[in-house]
């Protein structure tokens, strides 16, 4: 399958994604359109790098990013999103997608008419081809349609689809911000290395590989068998384990999660 791709915000999410596809064979054209020109400038120097500037083209408007293209993403800021979409009421029928955390399919609908709208959540891993993505779909696309969306977001990741559109702020929150709480975790490791005398440089290196590692084997544990696994009797990770549970590592980690869900709820008027 191949993919006529309009991309419209090539900020961080929008150029992450894009750069996960340039390393595919997926597209047969992408059209970018950003106000910043400097956004979409280093996008085409990284597919010049990656040799796939026959691919790329930079569109004077969103509408002309918008034409003759199978989807539509939509990777603009969240205040951006309903003014851009009305912008497109006049270009033909297509597939657009969101990524704006907070705006529902029956707000996107208000000013999509008359495109048909997929809701979708990734995450910043999808830079390196790891990412996660929560599509939903507002039930008028075409099996071919939908395919091409599951295919598009497949290509830098994992695909998931959510049925019920209130799933989304619990989504939103953990796999959409996730990368944030999983880096600090990671920062947090690397400063109590250095407290107890390593080299910063060093201390970053072990938290990143313990996280990358950790991730893998969990892929097939439960997280509890693998805690115990690695909990010996009056051991050092024991120690440890007990030290974050009375600090309330659990509810702290909770509690950012269901803060970052009550936001999204927020940015929606639910």
């Amino acid at each position: 399958m191949k993919l006529r791709l309009g991309v419209i915000g090539c900020g961080k999410m929008g150029g992450a994604i894009v750069q996960g596809l340039l390393g595919t064979e997926l597209l047969s054209r992408l059209q970018l359109f950003d106000a910043n020109e400097t956004a979409t400038a280093s996008l085409l120097a990284f597919a010049e790098g990656h040799a796939r500037a026959d691919v790329i083209e930079v569109s004077a408007s969103a509408e002309a990013a918008a034409t003759d293209v199978d989807v539509v993403l939509l990777a603009v800021k969240p205040g951006q999103i309903l003014p851009c979409l009305r912008a497109l009421c006049d270009v033909p029928p297509t597939v657009v997608v969101s990524i704006a955390a907070g705006l529902g399919l029956s707000a996107l609908h208000a000013d999509a008419a008359p495109h048909k709208i997929v809701r979708v959540m990734p995450n910043t891993p999808a830079l390196v081809g790891e990412g996660i993505s929560a599509l939903l779909n507002d039930g008028r696309l075409s099996g071919d349609e939908w395919a091409r969306v599951v295919a598009l977001f497949e290509s830098v990741g994992e695909v998931v689809e959510v049925r019920d559109e209130g799933l989304m702020h619990a989504v939103t929150a953990m796999s959409g911000s996730g990368p944030a709480f999983v880096a600090m975790f990671v920062e947090a490791m690397a400063d109590a290395g250095v407290a107890e005398g390593l080299s910063r440089e060093l201390a970053l290196h072990l938290a990143r590989m313990t996280v990358r590692g950790t991730s893998r084997l969990l892929a097939d544990l439960h997280p509890a068998l693998l805690k115990d696994r690695v909990t010996s009797p009056n051991g050092t990770t024991i120690a440890g384990v007990l030290a974050a549970e009375k600090a309330g590592l659990r509810s702290a980690v909770s509690e950012t999660i269901r803060a970052a869900a009550r936001r999204s709820r927020e940015m929606a008027g639910d």
